[in-house]
């Protein structure tokens, strides 16, 4: 009698490892299905990549120093070679310096900018939406009063009147930026936290005795996540306008260190006689800008759930 409750059992164990590997390659269809990304996805994908590749690795493959000048050879146009043997890809600046390395070191300034303040607004976004939606009332009032009121002054003229101020530098930029960046996170996430602290589960913590800390941090911090990750995305894309925005008023980061913005202010002065100080930039600003934006939508797509369904 044994034998046969053996066999069954052993039966069951099987049928239980092949539904939950049936399961489990369902779920890993659909989630490839979902991050299926199309053609101008991957486009965008390649030109993010290059860029960050080229502002990465821009002390190796910058021809030239991009502080260098040389007066003889100043508003040279691009692909060309001096007497001497130089040669300018992308022509030279007002001052004789190559502009293909100052392309290459001013992204690593505009896009670790852009990163530096889309982490620090999203972290001081989340915390600020997750207390005043965990914690309501008081709080809730007094922190949102203060979106409220920095909602109702446009953010350029924020950061201008900071600058304008503090000074002009690379630390008090990404301050400032940084102060113009976070209200997004924390509305979007107020009102995630406040749909979500009520439903079963979270009653169910509260009831076995979890804290106050436990309930944000392992319940709705991780629900949140989505829709942070999306914002962030587009973000980044809004960040570099507005730093090349500030850099072109003369607010931002200050010349000799290059920055797309601030070679875009520089060349305006020689639109009609050297178009490429202000071709190449706007042309970078636009291919990030126009990539980040793609990725964000396909983030947003691939992580509302209520877009899920149609996937």
């Amino acid at each position: 009698m044994g034998t046969p409750t053996g066999n069954s059992m052993q039966v069951s164990a099987s049928l239980g490892q092949m539904v939950d590997t049936a399961r489990r390659r369902e779920w890993l269809r659909r989630t490839l299905r979902r991050l299926k990304l199309p053609i101008t996805g991957w486009v965008s994908l390649l030109i993010l990549v290059v860029l960050v590749l080229a502002a990465i690795l821009a002390p190796f493959i910058s021809p030239y120093d991009p502080l260098e000048q040389s007066l003889a050879d100043r508003l040279s146009p691009p692909l060309t070679r001096t007497a001497d043997g130089l040669f300018f890809p992308l022509g030279t600046d007002r001052l004789g310096r190559d502009f293909l390395s100052r392309m290459f070191y001013g992204a690593r300034i505009s896009l670790s900018l852009a990163f530096a303040v889309v982490v620090g607004g999203t972290l001081v976004g989340v915390a600020v939406g997750l207390v005043s939606g965990f914690f309501g009332k008081t709080v809730d009032q007094a922190l949102m009063t203060i979106v409220d009121i920095q909602l109702s002054i446009p953010s350029i003229l924020l950061a201008i009147a900071l600058l304008a101020v503090l000074g002009s530098s690379i630390p008090t930029l990404l301050v400032v930026l940084i102060i113009s960046r976070w209200i997004a996170h924390a509305r979007a996430v107020r009102g995630q936290v406040m749909s979500l602290k009520e439903k079963e589960y979270i009653e169910a913590a509260r009831a076995v005795g979890a804290s106050n800390a436990r309930i944000v941090l392992r319940h709705l911090l991780p629900n949140t996540m989505s829709i942070v990750l999306v914002l962030a995305t587009l973000q980044f894309a809004d960040v570099i306008v507005l730093e090349a925005s500030l850099s072109f008023l003369g607010l931002g980061v200050q010349p000799p260190t290059p920055s797309w913005g601030g070679e875009l202010q520089q060349g305006r002065a020689f639109m009609q006689t050297a178009w490429w100080l202000s071709t190449f930039p706007g042309i970078a600003l636009m291919l990030v800008t126009l990539s980040m934006n793609r990725l964000g939508d396909w983030l947003r797509d691939v992580l509302d759930p209520a877009l899920r369904g149609s996937l």
